[in-house]
């Protein structure tokens, strides 16, 4: 069951070749653009998934933790088991790598957020 529309689809194979490609100086702006997209897609705070991509990560697209029970991944610092609940629910693969795909992670927590889950990151808010 899919609940990631062909729109949401289109929109994450158009910017992931941007993401992808953007300069590390401009990382954030870039980041923050498709925070906006992906909140008003979904209907979450813009301000709120802001400011948890700036707490985790400040917008590092590849940042991760290495401890062996709980490794943490990309902008919004997704744990494995999170990640794996939640991001099937919008289409997005479970497999921890695709945390590091910068729009499925942005997709994910702004769906998480909108859902009543900001709770996940109660420490960024």
């Amino acid at each position: 069951m899919t609940r990631l529309s062909i729109a949401a689809l289109a929109l994450l194979a158009a910017l992931a070749s941007t993401f992808q490609a953007a300069p590390a100086h401009g990382q954030a702006a870039t980041v923050r653009e498709l925070i906006a997209e992906y909140a008003a897609a979904y209907g979450a705070p813009v301000a709120l998934l802001d400011r948890i991509a700036r707490c985790e990560s400040s917008y590092g697209t590849h940042w991760r933790t290495n401890h062996p029970s709980n490794p943490h991944r990309g902008i919004f610092q997704w744990e494995r088991a999170s990640w794996a609940e939640v991001a099937p629910q919008i289409g997005v693969s479970g497999d921890f790598d695709e945390a590091y795909a910068v729009p499925s992670n942005v997709a994910v927590a702004a769906y998480s957020v909108a859902i009543g889950r900001a709770w996940r990151w109660r420490a960024c808010w």
